[in-house]
């Protein structure tokens, strides 16, 4: 294919979780665009060229640019933008969306103009002109019923062994691994899977701590799965690493930027894991399909529902063998509507003609799950791929693949189709499986809230006094009024500081960008 010599490029970045990127086309591109493309669908093809580009939806990132005048293949937005007719230029609304919630709420946009996703389960096809289209949703329909108990989780077990089974496919494998159920479920069926055969293993897990900044008891309850397993557990610990450490070098020059602080420490755990085997497994995306919030039960009650919430928390006594871990304080609280969340607001120091000039959020109506609406909408979350994107070598630079086994379609709509009481009330249906396989004390580990943020405690330390201080580069002045910005050493509230410190992150960012 011809490039053209004065002509901007529309570059698209496939990020959505892909295991097959493909492109086919007929003819030859022979003749130039006069107009550029500044979105997908103002791309046009001459007469002759066909372009399919498809993506399944399985979490692993792969990136294209694509322009009127050819296809440019990439393993990364780096590689993407090296394309001499790929603009540099910004996109305003997503740096907005960073320094408001620390991630681009459209999820085909990234931080430069020239340079568009194709969002997850979209194909991007045409002849005389390309634009994307939707090509699978997550089903709202499905329905699993069986007549005894042990069938639910019998069929969970198959599943998720085939879920961990098809992410496997080497015998040098990593779990991240903290102390919860999820990650050290995702170990015992690594290791059932990889035993299979008789063949020569090695299982891995790595596990990041605190020594002294909090009571963290992650440790603990990741050892005693570790030690079941019969698992090497390598610790890295929040205590050797300064907030921002190793910002100014290139192993941390990011494509876009990231809003965590402790960057150095991702990084380095996944080189650890990079050294053992080439992939890692995760937990994420079982707190997500598996989420029940405390409003279910409420919601039961005032639609009079008491026969059955009595059934289900008759059938979760009879799975889970204990009553089911109830705050009646929060339940009173979400009975009397005081339990609502605050509607989220722009920083006070995000410059105010950035708020102006970002473009209105996209009303258009989300699909509702009428059993699980909200593992629902945590399913299908804007934003999922772009975690997904955070652990793909084409972003970090290390060569390790990280999978996440409860994200397989095959299991997702398992469990949003089984009744949700008791199979997902407190995880029950992971906990039954896994009887007799982890430790009782981690099996029966109740889900509880982190002891607290380490940023807290690391931010009153002596080497964190300059983060107050930081000068800003002069692109920051664009987006952010740097004498609004309020100190976050010494603060207290967790969720705050995070909002306060994005300016510091992008800050780097533009400084490395402008470079």
């Amino acid at each position: 294919m011809r490039r053209s010599r004065a002509l901007l490029v529309l570059a698209l970045l496939v990020v959505t979780a892909a295991i097959v990127v493909g492109c086919r086309y007929r003819g030859y591109l022979t003749s130039l665009l006069p107009s550029a493309a500044t979105e997908l669908g103002d791309l046009a093809l001459p007469p002759g060229f066909r372009l399919d580009v498809y993506a399944d939806a399985v979490p692993n990132a792969r990136q294209m640019a694509l322009g009127p005048d050819g296809v440019v293949f990439g393993t990364s937005l780096d590689a993407v933008r090296r394309h001499p007719d790929v603009s540099s230029t910004l996109d305003e609304a997503a740096i907005c969306d960073f320094l408001r919630v620390g991630g681009s709420e459209d999820p085909a946009a990234t931080c430069f103009a020239g340079v568009r996703r194709l969002p997850a389960a979209h194909t991007l096809s045409g002849e005389r002109g390309v634009r994307p289209a939707r090509y699978w949703t997550l089903p709202l329909d499905g329905e699993v019923r069986y007549r005894h108990g042990g069938d639910y989780v019998e069929r969970f077990t198959e599943l998720l062994e085939q879920a961990v089974t098809d992410r496997l496919r080497c015998r040098d494998v990593g779990v991240l691994m903290s102390g919860g159920l999820d990650s050290t479920t995702v170990a015992a069926t690594a290791r059932r899977c990889l035993a299979r055969g008789g063949v020569p293993f090695s299982l891995r897990a790595y596990t990041t701590a605190c020594r002294e900044l909090l009571a963290d008891p992650e440790p603990r309850y990741a050892g005693l799965a570790a030690a079941a397993l019969s698992m090497p557990m390598h610790v890295r610990f929040v205590e050797d690493y300064r907030l921002f450490e190793r910002w100014d070098k290139p192993e941390l020059r990011l494509p876009e930027p990231d809003p965590d602080p402790l960057l150095a420490l991702h990084v380095d755990q996944l080189t650890d894991a990079s050294l053992n085997g080439r992939v890692l497994l995760t937990g994420f995306g079982g707190d997500l399909v598996m989420r029940l919030p405390v409003s279910y039960a409420v919601d039961l009650l005032r639609r009079g529902r008491l026969a059955r919430l009595a059934l289900e928390t008759a059938r979760y006594v009879a799975a889970a063998r204990r009553w089911p871990p109830i705050s009646i304080r929060r339940h009173a609280r979400r009975w009397l509507g005081r339990d609502r969340a605050e509607p989220e607001r722009a920083p006070l120091w995000l410059a105010t003609e950035v708020v102006e000039r970002a473009p209105a959020a996209d009303g258009a109506p989300r699909a509702v799950h009428p059993v699980r609406p909200h593992a629902y909408e945590l399913l299908t979350a804007p934003d999922l791929s772009l975690n997904f994107e955070t652990y793909d070598p084409g972003v970090t630079g290390v060569p390790v693949e990280v999978r996440h086994p409860f994200f397989d379609l095959r299991l997702v709509e398992y469990l949003l189709a089984i009744p949700p009481m008791p199979w997902c009330f407190d995880k029950t249906i992971v906990r039954c499986a896994m009887r007799g396989v982890l430790p009782e004390a981690v099996r029966r580990r109740p889900k509880t809230v982190a002891a607290g943020d380490p940023l807290v405690p690391m931010l009153r330390r002596a080497d964190a006094a300059w983060i107050d201080r930081f000068e800003p580069a002069p692109a920051l002045h664009r987006y952010v009024d740097r004498a609004r910005v309020p100190p976050v050493c010494g603060a207290g509230d967790a969720a705050q500081i995070w909002t306060d410190l994005r300016p510091l992150c992008l800050n780097y960012w533009l400084e490395r960008n402008d470079a």
